[in-house]
C-alpha cells in the first residue's frame, strides 16, 4: 500500500503477483497465435513503477484481445488447463480489439486464459465501451459513509446521488480527462467500497417487424385463430375479465422510454402524483422534481417522461390501455395506475445510474410492480442487482423481458432478468400458435414463463391515437406485469411471493416451453385468478450438520439440506456458495444444486477439502439456498463450513513503510509517494493508521490525505 501526495493513491504488486502476471501473458500470448490472433504486449500485463501511474492492484488482470473488426471471441479461464469455463463473449471493436478486465483473481494460486471464436450469436455492443465516461457507482461498506469524503477528495469525484435505500449506494461524477478503469481500481483496492462500477449502458429489448394492419386482433389476450393463429393460445383474459378487470388501486412503474401521457387510450390510466400541483413550476413534495405529475425522466433530470421513441408506450398500453372507452384496444388492466419512468433514450439507450434512480423513486412512491423490457448481455452490475433488492425488500414484483437473441440465459445470462432475486419473474416470448418465438431467449431455470410477444399491437407515440405492432420479449413482459397487478387487486392480502406463485403455479403447459422455462407454460390469466390459493410446496432450510473440515486427512464437512411438507416426487434445490475457499480450488468442485430423492426429506451436500502447501489460514464456504418457484425459502438460509487449514499457522503482520519517490515539487507539480510493505500474515484485512509530521500541513501544502486506511487481505 503506498500514500502519495497527489489526488490518487496507487499500490504495486507484489513479486508473487507480477510472476502470476507473467504466468498469464505467456499463455495468453501463446493461445492467441494459436489462433492467429497477434499476442498482446508484454507491457500491458506488467507492473508499472511509481513515476508510470497508477495500476490494478494483484486481484485484477487487464489485457487486450485483438482480431478483424466484428469477429466474436470467448474468454475463457482456467485453473489448470484442463477445464474451460467461458468468462465472457464480445465482439472486437472497429478500433480493432477490445479490452478485458478480470477483478476475480482474490485467493487464486493460478488462472490461465484463452480467446476462441465464439460459435453462436454475440451482442454487437463492446462490452468495455457501452457505459458512461462521465460517471461511475460505487457503494460504501457499512458504517463507513462519512470517511468516504475522503477518497471522493482524493480521486477528485462528487457525488451526483446518493440511495440511503440501496445501502447508501452512489453515483459519482468523474473527473475531465481521468481514466475510469484506474478510478474504479482506485476504489475499490481502498478497502472502504463493497463494490466500484462504470454505468452500464442497456437496451430496450424489442423487435420492430414490418405489419402493418389497418386494425388488430389482440390475440394475446383472446385469440380466434386470427391470422393463422391457433384458437386459445391466449392468457385467456376474456374469461379472467369476468372476475376482475381493473386494478386502480396499483401503481404500476414502467421504467422504460417514457409513456406517450397523453394518448387517447392511457391518459385516464396515468399515475398522478398526489404531492405534486400540476404547472405551477414548483417541487411542491421536495423529491427533486418539479411537476412530475405522472413520473420522471432521468435522461435530462426533469418531470417530464413524454416519451420520444414508442417503445414505453407499446408496453404502457399492453398493461393498461383503458378498457371500455370505445376506443383503440384494450389492456390487461382496465384501469390501472401507470406511473412513467424514463430513462432510456429516443434510440432506446439509457444507463444504469439512471435506471437505479428510477427504481428508487417508483419505490418510493408506492409503486407495487416494475416492468423492466429491457437489458444487456455484456455486463452483470450489482448495483443494478442491489437497486432490485430494495423493491424486493419493499414486497415490490420486478418483471423483465428475457431477451430476443435465442439464447439459453442459464448459459449467456442477460441483466436484470438473471439475476438470482425471488422478486424477478423473467419473460419469454410465445407466439399466436403457442410456440417459443424464433427470436425468445429460454433457461430451465432462469427463465420463469412465457407470455404474448410475437407480434404484438399496442399504443405508440406518434400522435395521441397511433398504434402498431412490435415483436419482442418486450411485448411478452407486460402481459405478465399487467397479470399481477389484477392479482394484487384481486388478492390484497397475498405479499409478492404469493402473488407469483399464483403465476407460475396456474400457466397453460406447452410443449414448446417443455425443458425452456420453470413453469413450462404460458400465463393463464384466467388460472391464476380463479385458482384456490396455490400451495406454497415445500419449504426448505440448510444447515451444516458437519460444520467442521480439514485440508488434513483431508477431512470433510456436510451441508444438510432438508424439506417439510408432501415427499412423494423428488426436488431440486438450487444453492449458491460463497465464503473466502474457492470452489473447485480450496475443495473439490461442487454445483450448484442438490436433488432430495422421492420419499426423502433431505440431501447432504458435502464439502471436501484439497491439501494443498499454501499456508492460508482457516477458510470458510458459505451454502445459501436460491428462491425458486418449486419451493419455498425457510430459514436457516445459509450454512457455514470451516476449512481448517494444515499447511501452519501465518505470521503476525508486520508493516514497514519507505519514501520510494521521496522527491516533491510545487512545480509541475511532481508527486512523492510512501510505500507500505505488509509481511506475514495478508488473510486479513488489518486497519493501518499514522499521522504526518514535518512543517509542510496536511491539506493546505499538499492535497489532504487521510490518516487511516485498510489494508485488503491478500
Amino acid at each position: 500500500m503506498e500514500t502519495r501526495c497527489t489526488s490518487r493513491q496507487e499500490i504495486i504488486r507484489s513479486a508473487a503477483a507480477k510472476s502470476r502476471a507473467a504466468k498469464f501473458l505467456f499463455f495468453f500470448a501463446t493461445v492467441l497465435a494459436a489462433i492467429g490472433i497477434p499476442p498482446t504486449r508484454s507491457g500491458q500485463f506488467s507492473s508499472r513503477t511509481p513515476a508510470e501511474g497508477p495500476v490494478s492492484d494483484s486481484s485484477q488482470l487487464h489485457f487486450r484481445v485483438s482480431g478483424a473488426p466484428g469477429a466474436a471471441y470467448v474468454v475463457e479461464a482456467s485453473s489448470d488447463l484442463s477445464a474451460w469455463t467461458p468468462v465472457v463473449t464480445n465482439t472486437v471493436s472497429g478500433a480493432g480489439y477490445f479490452n478485458f478486465l478480470d477483478s476475480q483473481l482474490n485467493n487464486l494460486p493460478q488462472r490461465f486464459y484463452r480467446a476462441v471464436p465464439s460459435l453462436g450469436p454475440v451482442s454487437t455492443q463492446n462490452l468495455l465501451e457501452d457505459f458512461r465516461q462521465d460517471r461511475i457507482l460505487v457503494k460504501p461498506k457499512s458504517g463507513i459513509l462519512s470517511s468516504l469524503g475522503q477518497l471522493h477528495a482524493l480521486a477528485g469525484t462528487q457525488v451526483l446521488q446518493s440511495y440511503p435505500g440501496i445501502g447508501n449506494l452512489q453515483v459519482l461524477k468523474v473527473p475531465p480527462q481521468a481514466s475510469l478503469s484506474e478510478l474504479i481500481a482506485f476504489y475499490r483496492r481502498s478497502g472502504q467500497v463493497e463494490y466500484a462500477e462504470p454505468d452500464y449502458q442497456v437496451q430496450a429489448l424489442r423487435v420492430p417487424d414490418d405489419f402493418r394492419y389497418g386494425d388488430g386482433s389482440l390475440w394475446g389476450l383472446h385469440n380466434t385463430g386470427i391470422y393463422g393463429g391457433t384458437p386459445g393460445a391466449d392468457i385467456s383474459a376474456e374469461a379472467a375479465w369476468d372476475i376482475q378487470n381493473t386494478a386502480d388501486n396499483i401503481i404500476v412503474a414502467v421504467i422504460d422510454t417514457g409513456v406517450r401521457y397523453t394518448h387517447e387510450d392511457l391518459a385516464d390510466n396515468m399515475w398522478v402524483n398526489p404531492g405534486e400541483i400540476p404547472g405551477n413550476g414548483v417541487d411542491d413534495d421536495g423529491d427533486g422534481y418539479v411537476d412530475d405529475i405522472h413520473g420522471i425522466n432521468t435522461v435530462n433530470n426533469t418531470g417530464d417522461p413524454n416519451d420520444d421513441h414508442g417503445h414505453g408506450t407499446h408496453v404502457s398500453g399492453t398493461i393498461g390501455a383503458v378498457g371500455n372507452n370505445t376506443v383503440g384496444i384494450v389492456g390487461v388492466c382496465w384501469k390501472v395506475q401507470i406511473m412513467a419512468c424514463k430513462f432510456l433514450d429516443s434510440s432506446g439507450n439509457g444507463f444504469i445510474s439512471d435506471a437505479v434512480k428510477c427504481m428508487d423513486y417508483a419505490r418510493s412512491k408506492g409503486a407495487k410492480v416494475v416492468n423492466a423490457s429491457w437489458g444487456s448481455t455484456s455486463f452483470t452490475s450489482r448495483a443494478l442487482r442491489d437497486a432490485i433488492d430494495s423493491l424486493r425488500q419493499a414486497g415490490i414484483i420486478f418483471v423483465a423481458a428475457a431477451g430476443n437473441s435465442t439464447q439459453d440465459n442459464g448459459v449467456n445470462p442477460i441483466y436484470p432478468a438473471s439475476y438470482d432475486l425471488d422478486n424477478i419473474i423473467s419473460v419469454a416470448a410465445t407466439t399466436r400458435n403457442d410456440d417459443l418465438a424464433v427470436f425468445s431467449n429460454y433457461g430451465a431455470t432462469t427463465v420463469d414463463l412465457g407470455a404474448p410477444g410475437d407480434p404484438i399491437f399496442s399504443c405508440w407515440n406518434t400522435s395521441d391515437s397511433d398504434y402498431r405492432y412490435f415483436q419482442g420479449t418486450s411485448m411478452a413482459a407486460p402481459h405478465v406485469t399487467g397479470a399481477c397487478a389484477l392479482l394484487m387487486a384481486h388478492y390484497p392480502n397475498d405479499n409478492y411471493q404469493q402473488i407469483i406463485n399464483r403465476i407460475l403455479s396456474n400457466v397453460d403447459p406447452l410443449p414448446a416451453l417443455a425443458g425452456k422455462c420453470v413453469s413450462g407454460g404460458r400465463l393463464n390469466l384466467l388460472k391464476a385468478l380463479s385458482g384456490s390459493s396455490p400451495s406454497q410446496g415445500p419449504t426448505v432450510t440448510v444447515v451444516a450438520t458437519d460444520p467442521n473440515a480439514s485440508e488434513q486427512g483431508p477431512d470433510s464437512g456436510t451441508f444438510t439440506i432438508s424439506r417439510t411438507g408432501d415427499t412423494s416426487a423428488s426436488l431440486t434445490v438450487n444453492y449458491t456458495l460463497g465464503g473466502t475457499a474457492q470452489n473447485g480450488t480450496d475443495y473439490e468442485q461442487l454445483g450448484t444444486s442438490v436433488t432430495i430423492a422421492a420419499g426423502a426429506s433431505s440431501a447432504t451436500v458435502t464439502v471436501t477439502p484439497i491439501d494443498d502447501t499454501v499456508v492460508e489460514g482457516n477458510e470458510t464456504v458459505v451454502l445459501t439456498i436460491s428462491a425458486d418457484a418449486a419451493y419455498s425459502v425457510g430459514s436457516p438460509s445459509s450454512a457455514t463450513i470451516t476449512i481448517a487449514d494444515n499447511d501452519g499457522t501465518p505470521a503476525e503482520p508486520v508493516l514497514t513503510l519507505e519514501a520510494v519517490d521521496p522527491e516533491a515539487s510545487e512545480s509541475g507539480p511532481v508527486n512523492g509517494v510512501i510505500r507500505f510493505h505488509r509481511t506475514g500474515d495478508t488473510s486479513q484485512t488489518i486497519q493501518v493508521s499514522w499521522t504526518f509530521s514535518g512543517t509542510a500541513v496536511n491539506g493546505a501544502d499538499y492535497q489532504q490525505l487521510p490518516t487511516t486506511s485498510p489494508f485488503r487481505a491478500g
